[in-house]
């Protein structure tokens, strides 16, 4: 918006500061480029999101971040928690919020005291937990118990971190080898009660949802077996987009119904796969004694977690999952490449 622009000159954004909408003057008031004197104004408006547009801003002036970290409402605390140039006082006042949005914007503050890190770093919330597992400014000690941490978020956020020593790497590795597919006993459950419900109240269209998804080459338009790597009429490398095969709308992540024409779609495990499993990664039945071998274990795990990854949607489960388990292995297979292992 005009509002939020950063280009916007002075005269117009102080015109816009006294519009009506309250969305306008929230703009206004995040703004980088507001007068100190607009911003001291809207630190008062009765609206909370003009004041968390405040609160957050960098160019707030410092003095008016302690009246901020007060506030009523709870975002707007948030605001000044991840604010840049929040003074340490007010961020120690907040590391002890009730409200773990709070918490969470001070955990991942890079201004934030370490002193207050490991406190933060056992909260209750593994949001808060992830934010100081991206804090560039953790400790080692902290992070090498964070990447043991039972949710896969902070892990990932643990590999995702500049600071994460190569030897935090390794317990990331091992962790995600050891971990379940997620919602592997959820899914189990669909596949034995969900589907035979499914199954029994139309026996009829559940032959025909086997075919119900089809896939249609990027290049010819020809119609593919789902799956389908490569087209088998022009030969060109195919992505993973699914389509019903009724009306051709696409399939919204693991529905099993087509949210186009009702049609159901073919019953698979829910959310995290579409077809074939990821093979059996151990090192039992790899060679990992020497470092061309280990380097090759991970080259073959880092391209069959690629290869399944891409054929999810960011709605579904295991998304996350996988996505962490591809940023490991990249920093991992890099740190092979460049010969610090």
């Amino acid at each position: 918006s005009v509002a939020g622009n950063p280009s916007a000159p002075v005269t117009l954004l102080t015109a816009l500061a006294k519009d009506d909408a309250e969305g306008v003057r929230s703009s206004v008031a995040g703004n980088p480029n507001t007068p100190v004197k607009l911003l001291t104004a809207l630190a008062e408006d009765d609206n909370e999101w003009v004041r968390v547009g405040v609160a957050g801003n960098p160019n707030t002036p410092v003095k008016l971040l302690p009246a901020l970290a007060q506030d009523d409402e709870y975002w707007v605390r948030a605001g000044v928690a991840k604010n840049p140039n929040t003074p340490v006082d007010n961020l120690t006042a907040l590391a002890q919020d009730d409200e773990w949005t709070v918490r969470s914007d001070v955990a991942g503050n890079p201004n934030t005291p370490v002193k207050l890190l490991p406190a933060l770093a056992q909260d209750d919330e593994y949001w808060v937990r992830a934010g100081v597992a991206k804090n560039p400014n953790t400790p080692v000690d902290n992070l090498t118990a964070l990447a043991q941490d039972d949710d896969e978020d902070v892990r990932s956020d643990v590999a995702g971190n500049p600071n994460t020593p190569l030897a935090v790497f390794q317990t990331l590795l091992e962790r995600f080898a050891s971990d379940p597919e997620p919602d592997e006993e959820e899914d189990e459950e669909w596949d034995d009660d969900d589907s035979e419900e499914w199954e029994d109240e139309d026996e009829d269209d559940a032959d025909s949802s086997v075919d119900a998804l089809t896939v249609s080459c990027s290049q010819c338009g020809v119609s593919l077996a789902e799956g389908a790597k490569f087209c088998s009429e022009c030969g060109s490398e195919q992505h993973t987009a699914k389509f019903c095969s009724q009306c051709g709308a696409e399939r919204q992540g693991s529905a099993r119904f087509c949210s186009g024409c009702g049609h159901p779609h073919q019953a698979t495990k829910k959310g995290y796969k579409a077809e074939g499993e990821l093979e059996h990664m151990s090192e039992e039945n790899h060679d990992v004694e020497t470092i061309e071998g280990a380097s090759r274990w991970i080259d073959e795990w880092l391209i069959q977690t690629e290869d399944l990854w891409d054929t999810l949607e960011e709605t579904d489960d295991g998304y996350e999952f996988y996505r962490g388990q591809v940023e490991v292995l990249q920093i991992i297979q890099s740190a092979f490449q460049s010969g610090e292992v």
